[in-house]
């Protein structure tokens, strides 16, 4: 799985997330984290299924800041992936 690059306006609160189905198969989520850069501020994340969801906020104008979900599978594995959010006005 690649970084995507997604974009956001400083005022948004706004979901971010990682579906992971295809990338699992047959196999569970049995836990789900989010971390977030120092430059925006996680409101709350959710997991539904093998769909991980996270609601940021803020950020500064012009910068890009990593978001990365770490789960935990039903085969004991610890996956990352991350998502670089930019701060643009829409």
């Amino acid at each position: 799985m690649s970084i995507e690059r997604k974009y956001k306006d400083p005022d948004e609160v706004i979901s971010f997330g990682v579906d992971w189905s295809e990338y699992l198969g047959a196999e569970t989520v049995t836990s789900s984290d989010w971390t977030v850069a120092s430059g925006v501020t996680k409101v709350g994340q959710t997991l539904v299924g093998k769909q991980a969801n996270v609601t940021i906020s803020g950020g500064t104008l012009g910068t890009v800041n990593r978001i990365t979900n770490r789960i935990t599978t039903s085969a004991g594995e610890t996956v990352d992936q991350s998502i670089d959010i930019e701060i643009i006005v829409k």
